[in-house]
């Protein structure tokens, strides 16, 4: 797959942890990406392909050749250039447009010499099995075709090009595009879009290799999880500068029901010391076992809030439920004559 990094500086406050990228904005206490632009472009290794087999056809072409036979190896080409030159190419190429528009022209002449009226429209000589290709046009095509080649060779040998493997029981597909369905379904609206967009780019870290990134990203969406989970609980508004420590100890504090989950406590505890903490040194590199461990951890942490904030939700009484159980009093008013008179 061919990757288009953007450019990211992980920092640390005294809240958590924080991402500055390019193309943000502030929701809460998280920066997330406004515009929704992925920062990696997934490539069709099929297209390049396909490309490499449509101008390839150009090599049949020589001089003598009729017509008839050159017209298939021309339209595909010139279908297969346009793409390659247009918003939709079949590679993100820069150093061979310059051939690819020399070996286009040349098509394109072929084109308007044999397949064209004086008007500029499209005409099939009725005798293409007979007349041939222009001599000059057929040495042309040839020689813009080598130049091309030889280009787009030397470009997609130092393309950042990578084969990625499979990392555990995990796929590759699933890590970088859909980690977030390790959670269940029916929790990804307790968790939110920021805690699983989180933990989409600690998968995509992970399958990529960058094991401390892939545990910053585990940790964010933990947090992301934490502080509506803290609200929720507490009934206060978020505070940024609240650490997770303060979070922690808040809700381990609380008296009156509901309180905190003890197993999603325990759970915090464990990894605000053990990963989390570390993790803010820059001593401190994961490796893909401590990065592996991390992501579990985080998973069953958020999991488990989730899960208690769907419980909780749920046991919410509606307007419903609170109008049977506060039914309307009967209220008895007197009446004078004189009242009762004048209405």
């Amino acid at each position: 797959m061919h990757l288009i990094l953007d450019k990211c500086d992980d920092m640390f406050g005294s809240s958590g942890l924080r991402a500055a990228c390019t193309e943000i904005d502030v929701v809460g206490f998280l920066r997330v990406n406004r515009t929704g632009v992925h920062p990696m472009e997934r490539a069709d290794l099929y297209r390049v392909f396909d490309l490499g087999g449509a101008l390839r056809g150009l090599t049949t072409i020589k001089q003598g050749d009729p017509l008839s036979k050159i017209y298939l190896p021309m339209v595909n080409a010139q279908s297969a250039l346009n793409q390659l030159l247009g918003t939709s190419p079949q590679a993100q190429v820069d150093l061979c447009k310059e051939a690819a528009r020399g070996l286009k022209n040349v098509v394109d002449r072929i084109d308007a010499a044999h397949f064209m009226d004086g008007k500029g429209n499209f005409k099939y000589p009725d005798d293409a099995a007979k007349l041939i290709i222009a001599p000059w046009l057929a040495w042309e095509v040839e020689a813009a075709y080598q130049n091309f080649e030889a280009v787009f060779r030397a470009e997609m040998q130092a393309a950042s090009t990578y084969w990625v493997p499979k990392r555990g029981a995990y796929s590759t597909r699933d890590l970088v595009d859909a980690f977030d369905r390790s959670f269940l379904p029916e929790l990804h609206a307790s968790i939110g879009e920021k805690a699983l967009s989180e933990y989409r780019n600690a998968g995509r870290c992970f399958a990529f290799g960058l094991w401390s990134a892939a545990g910053y990203h585990a940790c964010r969406a933990v947090e992301a999880v934490l502080r509506p989970y803290y609200c929720f609980l507490l009934k206060k508004k978020d505070n940024e500068a609240r650490t997770w420590g303060d979070l922690i100890k808040d809700l381990r504090e609380k008296s009156d029901e509901p309180k905190a989950s003890e197993k999603a406590l325990f759970y915090l505890q464990q990894l605000k010391d053990n990963e989390r903490n570390p993790l803010m040194h820059v001593r401190v590199v994961l490796e893909e076992i401590d990065a592996d461990m991390l992501l579990n951890s985080s998973k069953i942490a958020i999991g488990l809030m989730a899960n208690h904030l769907k419980i909780m939700k749920q046991d919410e009484p509606t307007l419903g439920d609170m109008l049977v159980e506060a039914p309307a009093k009967l209220v008895t008013v007197e009446i004078s004559p004189e009242d009762e008179q004048a209405a």
